[in-house]
Parts: C-alpha cells; sequence; structure tokens
C-alpha cells in the first residue's frame, strides 16, 4: 500500500489522540468534491495549489457573544466542514476560548478590541501550524494506523 496523507487545519490533535476523528468526518472521500464547489467561490484559497488538497480538511471559526452567570462573554468556536454532526451544534462546535466582555481590553486610540485579536492571533498561528506539521490518524476505511497524517 502506497503511504497517503492528510491534511485538516485547525486545532484537532487532541482529539483525533482522543479517538474522536469520526466527530470530524466520517466520509474521507467527500473531501475532493468539497473543496472543487468551495474552490468556485474562493479561487485564491490556499487550498487551491496545495499538493495535499484532496485529503485536507476544511474549518469554520467563528465567535459569539451570550450572556451568562449576569455576564457577556466572548465564544471562540470552530467546527468541522466535515462533521457528520453539523446540524447538531451540541456535538459539532467546539469551543477555543471565552473571553469575559468586562475583561475586553480596547485600544484607546484606534477602538479595537485588542482581546480579541490577540486571542485571534493565537489561534490563526495554531491553524497554520497544524496545517504544515500533522498529525498521525487511522484511515477510517480500511482501520490502518500508519495511512494519514492529519493537521
Amino acid at each position: 500500500m502506497t503511504e497517503r496523507k492528510a491534511y485538516m487545519n485547525g486545532p484537532v490533535e487532541a482529539i483525533v489522540k482522543a479517538g474522536y476523528l469520526k466527530s470530524l468526518v466520517s466520509d474521507l472521500s467527500a473531501i475532493p468534491a468539497f473543496w472543487e464547489k468551495f474552490l468556485l467561490d474562493y479561487p485564491n484559497h490556499p487550498v487551491a495549489t496545495s499538493e495535499h488538497r484532496n485529503s485536507t480538511l476544511g474549518f469554520t471559526l467563528y465567535s459569539d457573544e451570550a450572556q451568562s452567570c449576569n455576564e457577556l462573554w466572548l465564544y471562540l468556536i470552530w467546527t468541522s466542514d466535515f462533521s457528520p454532526y453539523l446540524s447538531d451544534s451540541a456535538t459539532s462546535r467546539m469551543v477555543m476560548g471565552i473571553i469575559p466582555a468586562s475583561r475586553y481590553l480596547i485600544d484607546p486610540d484606534t477602538g479595537v478590541n485588542l482581546s480579541i485579536q490577540a486571542a485571534c492571533f493565537h489561534i490563526a498561528q495554531s491553524f497554520n501550524r497544524l496545517s504544515q506539521e500533522g498529525v498521525p490518524v487511522k484511515d477510517l476505511s480500511t482501520g490502518e494506523t500508519d495511512a494519514w497524517v492529519c493537521n
């Protein structure tokens, strides 16, 4: 068997090592069609020229402020675009960080929220690092443990 590599963008190493890869992707054969459709809208996305495009998982990062415990909090959340549970928020959305709005640091000259900017900077660094380094996982279709490297 020839070695194959799959690349995912995002902080997935702990999930993969804990044995929950199936919560991120259930059908690896759906990856090429996903990127073909995605690239129609975003032709300059880095995955367009990646040699690993047909084995790269996509992730969505978003945030929302919500009232909890009588305070406003910012939740930084991510999900796999290939999750078999996308219609179930509780099982497909993973919290990356929570920032109390009362602790935001705002630049007085620009009005920029430095707390959110700093958090997103580090999250992006993590996504970028993992998209280059990879995480060893088990091939879901064959069960072989040396067939895939994901990040």
